[in-house]
């Protein structure tokens, strides 16, 4: 009977004003309950109100409404004023935040009951009212609220509750409202400002990501901050990367998101508008006086978006604009990722050719057929690129910045790919630059997740942070660069900044003390030596996963640090180098590591000035500061000095047939160069040094198969093959000495294949031999020689004399005379 009561009593207050608005296209519902908040429920299609101080049964209470109809489907009791909620992320609680108290209930929705509550905090603190409830995006019973008062703009403490326990170290001011990343492992402060934080077990801590922008409170979709004041920021680096299509800096209204639709929807003094939240498009807007006064919002999904005006109504609107059912869902990826290629044309002018190679992929995952699909490639920097293409269907026009791929029809569950190489040659003295790729995909059909329609990459793409610094490490992973930042940068001002490369952003701030200089790693991987220059304890010990200062002492100060890395797995070394004048720039140099030999350099003048600190990260990434030039910068890469990957095995044999050579005799020594494979080498060059003391470089000639060119400088030899050596198949220099004194020497040559050879080990091989006396055929000789002592050993039929330095030889020797 008293069911019976309630859902008649119900019926009475509802007022259901149902409107066909422009055209047709937009209805709305309007229902007399007083609501403080909403919160929409997608595991049961429900939308659930926490109602205020009114009149009837729905004052102070948790009420169900069907979206769809209006109808209220069962209301709960709640001791106190609710202002405000949130559904849990598993959809089983509902956490109500109260006027006036800190305190919060959870409400299990499925046994319909009050349970828990959460009220922790000093005698002022629970007399603060919850002005906002955060659910955690994975932990169904963690739940963060901001506490304030409840007229403010703002909050003032922010409560995190765990399993219904506070943790022990939230801020004692936070103010604006709180956000949790899609992962849950960071927590944003949004209002006048916007501050990151990153979760721990016990609560959270600073990242010393901020940015000063009244933002309003904010919205997670994706690795973005949508803020109701119109900005779309980077949720990690917090840095601005588009606006919502809402009008110039909305001053008042609330945003809601529609992951699943792909919208954004705002309510303001212009009314209900909407936007697309992959492409921030504007999609449609309901009149303001269709509408009535602004009050809080949701989205409902298919239902539509439903807002309130406090302590009167909640009004349900299904706008014209919302998206159709998806027939197709189409998603893009890199299936070969993007490559970069540069070697030399080999027609000895010293030009480079550019090849960047990438793999295209659409998938059609259904329900329905995907007509008209097209792909727009567009890549960067523009240049009069051919291009070689594979396509498993469809046709292509090229350009110099992009091309257009039009696919045609996709089947569910079918495939298209097309495989692009880019091609281009650039003159002497030019090295290649970044490139940028980028893609999109569209179709007929309305693509139920947008997300994955678009892919970017890149080689040797280049980024930079404006910021000012004294050094620069990296960490024992590779995957983050360490920043001193003096006093005097201001803004993260004596401080170690940590940068995560591949993401492109700040990760950290923490402070070290009065003006850090240099930085060192320690056996701790997390925690670094820091030199400070205006303290008298000149070095602290800094952990940078807590921020703690472990110790402090006063040492010695370090040499400066050589700028220089290697690459193992390329056989490449880099470095800075001054320019030959040293004061118009820095050349970052790539030299082949075995062979010593500078192959490649870039001036990095025209973009950062003189620049120090070279380091590398991850497998081939690249990280230097730049100083001269305002603003100072860490500029952080895929090395853009990028050189073919090994292609072949050379090998080098060095030998002669005879044993030693002989005073007023001719000796010849051959080099053989082979190639393994797999592939063919081209224009390969071998290095030759002897000893002039012993030797007379007299002549050369090239075996059967490859000619080439000689050039000599003293006691060093180089030989170029010019064509290609294929793979199996070796190649020959013959060389003549003429012996000019007696005594042991060494022959060593060296393969020079620049950054392509698969194994260096076997690009040198060394020669040992001697020269000797031949006495001629007469049957008698003297031979004036000064000796320490003779004697004959029957055996071999030779005399043995020990001769002192100063006469033929430089240095005693034991000589053999074959009489």
């Amino acid at each position: 009977m008293k069911r019976l009561l309630f859902f008649s009593l119900a019926l009475l207050l509802m007022n259901l004003w149902r409107s066909n608005l422009q055209a047709g296209q937009t209805t709305s519902i309007t229902l007399n309950l007083p609501a403080n908040g909403l919160v929409y429920s997608a595991f049961d299609n429900t939308l659930y109100a926490v109602t205020g101080r009114g009149t009837g049964v729905l004052s102070n209470c948790l009420a169900a409404i069907n979206p769809e109809n209006g109808s209220i489907n069962w209301s709960l009791p709640l001791s106190g004023e609710p202002g405000c909620l949130d559904i849990s992320c598993d959809g089983r609680f509902v956490f109500v935040g109260y006027k006036n108290t800190n305190m919060v209930t959870r409400v299990d929705l499925n046994e319909r009951v009050v349970g828990r509550t959460l009220s922790e905090g000093s005698s002022s603190v629970r007399r603060m009212s919850a002005v906002a409830v955060r659910r955690h995006p994975t932990e169904p019973d963690t739940v963060a609220v901001a506490l304030g008062s409840w007229s403010s703009s703002f909050a003032q403490v922010l409560q995190i509750y765990k399993d219904g326990v506070l943790m022990s170290n939230a801020p004692p001011t936070f103010t604006g409202y709180p956000e949790f990343s899609p992962d849950g492992s960071l927590l944003y402060s949004a209002g006048y400002s916007v501050v990151v934080y990153r979760m721990l077990t016990n609560g959270f801590t600073a990242t010393g990501v901020s940015r000063a922008l009244e933002s309003g409170r904010v919205r997670v979709f994706g690795d973005k901050l949508f803020c109701e004041r119109g900005p779309v920021l980077d949720g990690r680096t917090l840095a601005k990367v588009g606006s919502l299509p809402f009008g110039s800096a909305p001053l008042a209204g609330f945003l809601a998101l529609d992951e699943a639709a792909q919208r954004a929807y705002f309510l303001g003094t212009r009314g209900l508008q909407g936007a697309d939240l992959v492409t921030l498009r504007w999609v449609g807007t309901v009149p303001a006086f269709l509408l009535h006064t602004v009050g809080g919002l949701v989205s409902m999904g298919t239902n539509g978006v439903a807002y309130f005006y406090t302590g009167l109504q909640v009004v349900l609107v299904k706008p014209g604009f919302l998206p159709t059912p998806a027939s197709a869902d189409l998603a893009l990826e890199f299936a070969e990722p993007v490559k970069l290629l540069s070697e030399t044309t080999g027609d000895g002018t010293g030009s480079l050719t550019v090849r960047v190679s990438y793999k295209l992929e659409v998938y059609n995952a259904g329900p329905g057929r995907a007509t008209s699909v097209i792909v727009t490639n567009s890549y960067n920097p523009t240049a009069a690129w051919s291009h070689e293409l594979a396509l498993s269907q469809g046709t292509v026009t090229t350009g110099s910045s992009q091309l257009l791929w039009y696919v045609g029809e996709i089947a569910a569950g079918e495939k298209a790919t097309a495989a692009v190489t880019l091609v281009r040659t650039l003159a002497a003295g030019n090295a290649p630059s970044a490139v940028t790729v980028g893609a999109n995909v569209t179709a007929s059909e309305t693509d139920s997740d947008l997300t994955d329609n678009e892919v970017f990459g890149y080689a040797g793409s280049v980024q930079q942070i404006k910021l000012q610094a004294n050094d620069l490490i990296v960490n024992a992973a590779g995957d983050r660069l360490l920043v001193t930042v003096p006093g005097q940068a201001g803004f993260r001002g004596n401080s170690v900044v940590v940068i995560d490369p591949t993401e492109g952003g700040i990760v950290g701030c923490v402070f070290a003390g009065s003006e850090p200089d240099e930085i060192e790693p320690t056996p701790n991987p997390v925690v670094f030596e820091v030199e400070l220059e205006g303290a008298e304890t000149n070095l602290v010990e800094l952990d940078i996963s807590t921020h703690q200062i472990l110790r402090a002492a006063r040492v010695p100060w370090r040499p400066n640090k050589p700028d220089i890395v290697s690459d193992e797995l390329t056989g490449m070394t880099y470095s800075l180098r001054p320019t030959s004048d040293e004061s118009s720039g820095t050349i970052l140099a790539a030299s082949d590591t075995i062979m010593g030999i500078e192959v490649a350099g870039v001036n990095l003048e025209p973009f950062w000035g003189q620049t120090r600190r070279l380091v590398r990260w991850g497998v081939d990434g690249l990280a230097f500061l730049a100083q001269s030039r305002w603003p100072q910068s860490v500029v952080f890469f895929r090395s853009p000095i990028v050189l073919p990957g090994p292609r072949t095995d050379l090998r080098v044999e060095l030998g002669t047939e005879e044993n030693e050579g002989w005073l007023g005799t001719e000796w010849r020594a051959t080099v053989r160069l082979l190639n393994a494979g797999p592939e063919e080498a081209i224009n390969p060059v071998v290095e030759l040094t002897f000893p002039t003391a012993n030797l007379v470089f007299e002549r050369s000639d090239f075996g059967a198969g490859l000619g080439g060119v000689v050039s000599t400088d003293g006691g060093w030899i180089r030989a170029q093959w010019q064509g290609a050596l294929a793979s199996g198949e070796q190649a020959e220099l013959h060389l003549t000495f003429r012996p000019s004194a007696a005594g042991p020497f060494r022959l060593e040559a060296k393969c020079a294949y620049f950054g392509k050879d698969i194994d260096y080990t076997n690009n040198t091989a060394r020669l040992m031999s001697q020269v000797g006396f031949r006495l001629g055929e007469k049957e008698s000789q003297t031979l004036r020689l000064t000796t320490r002592d003779l004697v004959f050993e029957p055996m071999r039929g030779l005399f043995y004399a020990c001769v002192p330095a100063g006469g033929p030889f430089d240095k005693d020797m034991v000589v053999a005379i074959d009489p």
